[in-house]
């Protein structure tokens, strides 16, 4: 059995470890022209909850992953004007599901996986993204790459990533992505001395604005300013006053250290497969960063490709079993996502502020039970 992944990003990398570890054949063909430049363009840094460590594991890799990440306690939050917010539990819900939540550089973690895929035996081919998929009378696959070559195998799988999927416009037609309505500047940050809360992500809410950051340790954080709408070329006066180390942190950064990244999700589509070409990751089920879940979602999707292809299924089917396993769960974060984002970037100030209120009110740790909850679907946790 031969398979072609369509994409090396992080669910690419990891659906090439899953099949390859059932003895499938597997080229990868990715349209960056290295390592890592996926990377670059999609934030510093990421935090894998348990369910990612789960899949890890699964892959082989949590040890590495836990080697150079940090591990997260708590994630706390406040107002702009410094008042506390309350905190979700994190290590209750890493007990609740058995594995815990490590913050990792992006760049780290698509290395490890990418290094585990080609020592597996995957052949990975950079500066050849696919431009078109095709099909094939006997029933194979085939995928036309930007230098003019083509391929054929008897399993096309789709991580092409959320804004310009070739393969999901082959499964779906249209699906072009939605804008959140909000802009992102993100990047990391290292100080001279100690200046992060070991384990805690600082989780501060304003008018229309959210700054995060996420410590890799005492000295070293990425970090992520939220601004509704777009356009804001003196985005970083809004952040003046803001409770510390938020304001440090930006005097610290030159422009040249930030990428600003319009963000965009995707509507749940009605299909993650056209005969045997599949989609998965952010082509499948793109959320807002706002879920939490990019990552998360993505290697689910490898563990399950795998736990489906191990029981010798028809290449034909597989895509509808993965579509019916799993699309209940990837709605369910898109919508958490999108509601989310909604009221961190509304832009009216009796919302936000009642917004504010419901925070410090909540039952912190039903709240972490219920992110168990939904993070722990559909996996033996």
């Amino acid at each position: 059995m031969r398979a072609l992944i369509l994409g090396a990003g992080i669910a690419g990398s990891a659906a090439a470890i899953a099949l390859r570890s059932l003895g499938i054949e597997v080229d990868v063909y990715e349209r960056r022209a290295q390592p890592g430049a996926a990377s670059s363009e999609l934030g510093a840094g990421v935090v894998c909850w348990p369910n990612a460590t789960f899949v890890l594991r699964s892959l082989g890799l949590l040890d590495a992953v836990a080697e150079c990440g940090h591990r997260i306690s708590e994630m706390r939050r406040a107002s702009a004007a410094g008042e506390s917010l309350g905190g979700l539990p994190i290590t209750r819900i890493d007990d609740r599901l058995g594995f815990p939540s490590l913050a990792v550089l992006r760049a780290t973690l698509h290395k490890l996986l990418l290094e585990r895929a080609e020592q597996a035996g995957a052949r990975v081919h950079f500066g050849n993204g696919v431009s078109e998929v095709l099909d094939h009378r006997d029933g194979s696959a085939q995928a036309r790459f930007s230098d003019g070559t083509s391929a054929q195998a008897d399993l096309i799988i789709g991580a092409d990533g959320r804004m310009r999927s070739v393969s999901r416009a082959y499964v779906s037609g249209d699906a072009m992505p939605q804008r959140c309505g909000f802009t992102n500047w993100l990047g990391m940050v290292r100080t001279s001395s100690p200046t992060f809360e070991p384990g805690v992500v600082l989780d501060v809410w304003g008018l229309g604005a959210r700054f995060g950051i996420v410590p890799l340790s005492t000295t070293e954080a990425y970090w992520a300013a939220g601004l509704a709408g777009g356009g804001h070329a003196g985005w970083r006066k809004t952040f003046e006053g803001w409770p510390a180390p938020i304001s440090a942190l930006l005097s610290s950064v030159a422009d040249t250290q930030v990428r600003e990244v319009e963000v965009f999700d995707h509507d749940p589509l009605p299909s993650w497969h056209r005969r045997n070409v599949i989609v998965i990751g952010d082509a499948a089920h793109a959320a807002s960063p706002t879920s939490g879940q990019g990552v998360g979602q993505a290697l689910e999707d490898a563990w399950h490709l795998h736990r489906i292809l191990e029981t010798g299924c028809d290449v034909h089917t597989v895509g509808a079993q993965l579509f019916e396993t799993r699309n209940a769960k990837t709605t369910a974060i898109v919508e958490v996502g999108r509601a989310l984002a909604g009221s961190l970037f509304d832009t009216d100030p009796a919302r936000c502020a009642a917004r504010n209120a419901r925070s410090l009110a909540t039952d912190f740790g039903a709240a972490a039970d219920g992110v168990a909850g939904l993070w722990g679907r559909g996996l033996p946790l």
